[in-house]
């Protein structure tokens, strides 16, 4: 509940709704009782199980942790090593000694470790594809008229002011595809953006934009009945192709146009483009436009906010209302924000993980401590100091980190690739390029470096305040 709760607010401020109630819903209890009840005895039932089963001759004629045959033939190939790296190769051995527990252990660890790392990875990612907003768009902002609005009625009013460099006056209107037989239909949420389907009427010279064609080429200027679509359309009718004829439906009314290509477009939803004059002169007969893309003049953020207000000023004082202003920053802070809930979720599950190995490493450390605590009174014996002695915990729990890491890693990448597979059809239709965090890498590296040094504390602590005594007398 304590870390639920400052979760809950935060992602509640981000996607702006306000949470009526923080009660528990009873089937949440309902599965943490049974969860608590159920996986211990689930987790005990085969230790339990061989136990009982065990003989009584077998019983009494064991002597604790013994080497297997495997073992052993490792032990006679270590021991040449042995010499060199004596303090290592006791401390891997003491590490493998129970091999499911190190087992266990180490896919904590692994796991929890390529859990954060993917999530850094895929925030880089969609981080790389967000950045293609400013790459593949040369304005600072558009503008969205109420209604459809003479050209040059538009360009006199831009001209009183000298916020704008450059602009281009498109038309856009709401279009869906057409099938004999079927009423034209798009789903549309109800902001009117999300899994919308636009239609824009542009200059085929535009330069306020330059998308990369998949397939085919962009609009010259004499086409008439050409049509480019976005591979959001595409994903909509995946059997068109380039030389296609279309039937789009606007406004009610239809019309034919031929496919001449695609294009790959982030930060949009289905769109349509075909020359503004065919477009104007099918819908109004005369040149109009209702969105405007403008190059300001101004040059850091500040400055384009007034340049917009400016702008807005400009356009509705000669009667030209502004429906809908928006800057491409904020565009962009509008679709990076939308990862933010995803990459936060990640951590949390990450770091939960990362507690819980944390406690796997310390409860393996301490219960390690305890079968070889004869073992430690020998070396104490022998003249090994409790700093030798606690060097020598954490060196163990160092060496358990880092074949975690050496787990992580590889795990990682297959995950990143499966997440920006997935989070990346869902928001662009298109995979999030594979990117790795070097950023990310170096916190996980602390985190477990973190992890290691609390789980092993308390058992470096206990092995090394053993007396030789006390030590050599446990049984």
């Amino acid at each position: 509940l304590a870390v639920a709760y400052p979760f809950t607010q935060q992602i509640s401020a981000l996607i702006n709704f306000t949470i009526s109630s923080h009660a528990v819903p009873p089937h949440v209890l309902f599965f943490q009782v049974m969860a608590g009840l159920s996986l211990p005895l689930m987790a005990t039932a085969w230790p339990i199980c061989r136990a009982v089963n065990l003989a009584v001759r077998v019983g009494l004629a064991d002597q604790g942790v013994q080497e297997t045959a495997n073992q052993k033939n490792r032990s006679r190939i270590g021991s040449r090593w042995s010499t060199l790296l004596p303090q290592w190769v006791l401390v891997w051995r003491n590490s493998y000694r129970r091999r499911l527990r190190f087992v266990l252990t180490l896919a904590l660890l692994g796991t929890s470790g390529a859990i954060l790392m993917s999530a850094f990875n895929l925030k880089t990612a969609w981080t790389g594809i967000i950045d293609r907003v400013y790459a593949e768009r040369n304005y600072d902002a558009s503008f969205t008229l109420r209604s459809l609005e003479s050209i040059a009625a538009i360009e006199a009013a831009l001209r009183s002011t000298t916020a704008v460099r450059d602009f281009e006056a498109w038309q856009s209107e709401p279009v869906a595809f057409l099938t004999p037989g079927q009423a034209p239909v798009v789903s549309t949420y109800p902001d009117g953006g999300h899994g919308s389907f636009t239609l824009y009427g542009v200059p085929p010279e535009t330069k306020m934009i330059a998308f990369p064609l998949r397939a085919g080429r962009w609009l010259r200027a004499g086409d008439t009945d050409s049509v480019v679509l976005n591979h959001g359309a595409h994903a909509a009718r995946r059997n068109l192709a380039v030389g296609d004829h279309v039937s789009l439906s606007i406004d009610g009314h239809p019309q034919e146009w031929t496919i001449v290509g695609f294009i790959e477009e982030v930060g949009s939803a289905a769109t349509a483009y075909v020359p503004r004059a065919q477009l104007s002169a099918a819908a109004t007969g005369e040149p109009k436009a209702n969105l405007l893309r403008i190059t300001t003049t101004a040059h850091t953020p500040e400055e384009k906010a007034r340049a917009i207000h400016d702008i807005e000023q400009a356009l509705e004082s000669r009667g030209l209302i502004v429906k809908l202003s928006l800057s491409l920053e904020e565009l962009k802070t509008a679709m990076g924000a939308h990862i933010t809930v995803l990459i936060n979720s990640l951590v949390a599950a990450a770091l939960v993980m990362g507690t819980v190995a944390g406690l796997g490493l310390s409860a393996m450390l301490s219960m390690s401590v305890v079968e070889r605590t004869r073992e430690f009174g020998v070396l104490r014996a022998i003249g090994a100091t409790p700093a030798a002695v606690t060097r020598m915990i954490l060196t163990e729990a160092a060496v358990m980190g880092i074949f975690g890491l050496l787990a992580a890693i590889p795990l990682s990448l297959a995950v990143s690739a499966l997440l920006g597979q997935i989070v990346g059809t869902a928001a662009f239709q298109i995979p999030l390029p594979f990117s790795f965090s070097h950023g990310g890498f170096v916190i996980c590296c602390i985190t477990l470096a973190l992890v290691i040094v609390g789980a092993a504390g308390l058992p470096a602590r206990a092995a090394a305040r053993l007396t030789v005594r006390d030590a050599l007398d446990f049984r």
